[in-house]
């Protein structure tokens, strides 16, 4: 009981700060907010018990003492038959209704009878209104008994008039303005802090403005930035000073964004990171804006390249007039402030702009890329994959048969590209792309924690849609709760959930079958039975390589294959992989040198061609020759040693030696085992078909269905990248 209020202080916080009482209350567990009958009926509790003590006290003893103390003008006559009658009504209401209320209302009520002829001050409006009814109807039967019908109206409105007075805590409001008039006044003069002096935060019932309490927030942000958030929380409950609020919050996250520009972090402008910004999951329209236009302002302060750079600034344009556009239609005081912010950040970009050009003159255009491709870009680099595009469109567009995905395709053949071109290719459905190699979780209900946050965070980043939070509870039945109210989203909208790196899913249960099994089963059931919830996962193992509960569950998954590229395909994109490229850059026989090394292998393509439009451009020429490819091979191994160093390690025990054998020199026959274990190692390989090439230190093995491995070594032994000796180098 130590840490409910004494008297004087029950006795503040009832008048001038009910929510923080309440909230006060709710901590220690009393529950204020409940019909005072249904208290006395139930076993109460210590708590209980004193907040009845504390209402009593203050039923009994506050009204008449603020009534005859407090607001008793000289002369003025008081009603005393209306104080207890008054009294009595709220103390009816404190039966009735909600205690903090009842109690309130009866000591407001009958002060203000007694004094003002009948008016309620600083309660709920609905019980305001009540009292005026009734006092509206005491007032006509009077003037009906003693048939003094002006004093009826002359009674009415004065009961109004004092109604609306008390209501808005006029007396009150007076002592607010000298006391925020001095302070701010004094911070102008002195330069002092001044802000813990302001009355919101001593008083919640303030229904008028406070002057000068914007400016006065405004001057001391950057001094005392916690200070300010308190005085802004405070502005959010007080009804007078919401707005004035949001006002002050709207001009300090624009000055933030600005900030940002200014000092060119990104990548915080991105994330909306800072003070005064709420992060994405927290932001409005124009804020999920300015965070899309620093996304492409990472884009361009991260390419290397200042053709790349000029790509991503023409996105920056095209988002900083969408979000003028935004502030044109809505344009108020809450979002005039981010016109600032706005011009700083096309000012930034056209400083980027004008760099990038002044790099970019003379220079071969760039536009292969080495990571993952994004929606914007993808169309024009990823070649090849037109019958797996089109049979997801076919699958997914159906909204009227459950439906699911399994996306079938070795280690950087462009799995995760095409999941990021779905929303451009599915613009009526909310895709959800998780990653669990990027988002590694060691338990169910973390799992279902993390994909229901990037789920949120991705749909309104995205789709400007608010998807519901997961329900509170054991996972499986919290999950299962929280997929069907994706089903059910309004306007039909639909859900896609893609997980990446599906084999690492039964990772997380390495010592419970049954959970595994049931989140097998929830997945069975939401294809089933769920039309708004689509399933894709994308890996490069099928089902019938893994535990048979994936086949059992996923019976009805529609497979597709994303094959490597074949001559045709490699040799179109790296001839003519993007508009305005010159039709000489890489001739013919080239590409056909760089298919031959690298089997049409995606990534690899992508290496090449980047390589050899960077040799052109250092060496100032216009042209590549075959000679080229053998001189950028050594820099396509470095780049590609993840690739190769996966690529071994996600081999079959059985495959190793076959591979070791290969990086040797040796001829290697796969057995049917392992050459259906990866479609990197589906056909017989021979040194003659298949030859490996040894630079000094470095073997690299080139493959017709791509490079399969990459190994550093020295003149003695080579070590594969689990440390187990091969042989010598040769």
């Amino acid at each position: 009981m130590s840490d409910l209020p004494g008297f004087w202080r029950f006795m503040w916080l009832f008048w001038m700060q009910p929510i923080a009482l309440h909230r006060l209350f709710r901590s220690v567990g009393v529950e204020p907010k409940e019909s005072g009958w249904k208290l006395l009926r139930r076993r109460r509790s210590p708590g209980d018990n004193w907040w009845l003590l504390r209402s009593a006290q203050m039923l009994l003893l506050l009204g008449p003492v603020l009534t005859a103390g407090l607001f008793l003008a000289p002369g003025r006559h008081v009603n005393w038959l209306g104080v207890p009658l008054f009294v009595a009504l709220g103390a009816a209401i404190f039966v009735a209704y909600d205690m903090p209320y009842g109690i309130a209302s009866g000591v407001a009520f009958g002060a203000a009878y007694g004094i003002f002829g009948g008016v309620p001050a600083g309660v709920p409006f609905e019980l305001a209104t009540l009292v005026v009814a009734f006092g509206a109807l005491l007032g006509a039967d009077r003037g009906v008994s003693f048939g003094r019908v002006p004093e009826v109206k002359s009674f009415g409105l004065e009961a109004v008039n004092a109604f609306f007075i008390a209501l808005s805590r006029i007396p009150i409001y007076l002592l607010e303005i000298i006391c925020q008039f001095l302070a701010r006044s004094w911070n102008s003069m002195t330069g002092r802090k001044t802000l813990r002096w302001v009355p919101v935060l001593r008083h919640e019932l303030s229904y008028l403005p406070h002057p000068f309490l914007e400016s006065h927030l405004l001057a001391e942000a950057n001094a005392d930035p916690i200070l300010t958030r308190r005085v802004l929380d405070a502005c959010s409950i007080a009804p007078g000073q919401r707005k004035t609020g949001r006002r002050v919050e709207a001009r300090l996250r624009a000055k933030e964004l600005k900030r940002l520009s200014d000092a060119n972090d990104f990548q915080a402008l991105t994330e909306l990171r800072g003070f005064w910004l709420p992060g994405i999951q927290g932001a409005d329209g124009v804020l999920l804006g300015f965070s899309e236009a620093g996304r492409y302002l990472v884009a361009a302060q991260t390419a290397f390249n200042p053709h790349h750079q000029l790509k991503h600034l023409d996105g920056l344009t095209v988002q900083l007039n969408a979000i003028e556009n935004q502030l044109r239609a809505n344009r108020n005081a809450l979002t005039q402030p981010f016109e600032e912010p706005l011009e700083a950040l096309r000012r930034t970009g056209q400083a980027m702009r004008a760099a990038a050009e002044e790099k970019a003159a003379g220079l071969i255009s760039n536009p292969f890329r080495t990571e993952n491709l994004s929606g914007e870009e993808g169309p024009e680099l990823f070649r090849g994959r037109e019958n797996a595009v089109r049979d997801i469109e076919e699958i997914f567009s159906d909204a009227s048969h459950a439906a699911s995905l399994q996306l079938l395709a070795p280690r950087r053949a462009g799995k995760t590209s095409l999941l990021k071109m779905l929303p451009g290719l599915l613009p009526d459905t909310v895709c959800v792309f998780f990653d669990l190699q990027a988002h590694p979780v060691a338990s169910v209900g973390a799992f279902w924690n993390k994909l229901a946050e990037q789920a949120l965070i991705q749909a309104k980043l995205y789709w400007r849609v608010e998807l519901p939070k997961l329900p509170e509870g054991p996972p499986m039945e919290a999950a299962a709760e929280w997929l069907a109210q994706l089903d059910q989203l309004p306007d039909g909208r639909r859900v896609l959930i893609a997980l990446d790196e599906f084999e690492r899913l039964q990772d997380l249960f390495p010592g419970s079958r049954l959970e595994f099994l049931q989140l097998m089963g929830l997945f069975r059931a939401t294809i089933q039975h769920r039309r708004g919830v689509r399933l894709l996962v994308s890996g490069a193992t099928p089902f019938d390589q893994l535990d048979g509960v994936w086949d059992d569950h996923f019976i009805s998954a529609r497979q597709i294959k994303l094959p490597f590229l074949d001559l045709p395909t490699t040799t179109g994109l790296l001839t003519q992989p993007a508009p305005g490229f010159p039709s000489d850059a890489i001739p013919d026989t080239v590409a056909h040198e760089v298919f031959r090394r690298t089997g049409g292998q995606p990534y690899l393509v992508q290496v090449f061609g980047s390589l050899l439009v960077s040799l052109l451009n250092d060496n100032k020429r216009t042209t590549a020759t075959v000679a080229d490819v053998q001189a950028v091979e050594n820099r396509a191994m470095e780049w590609a040693e993840s690739y190769f160093r996966d690529t071994y390690k996600s081999a079959p025990p059985f495959a190793h030696d076959a591979l070791g054998g290969l990086a040797c020199g040796k001829t290697v026959e796969l057995t049917p085992a392992a050459g259906s274990r990866n479609a990197t190692y589906s056909r017989p390989m021979t040194a003659s078909r298949f030859p490996c090439s040894a630079r000094g230190s470095s073997i690299t093995l080139w493959s017709e269905t791509g490079p399969t491995f990459h190994r550093d070594g020295s003149a003695r032994a080579v070590e594969d990248c689990t440390g187990r000796t091969l042989g010598p180098d040769r």
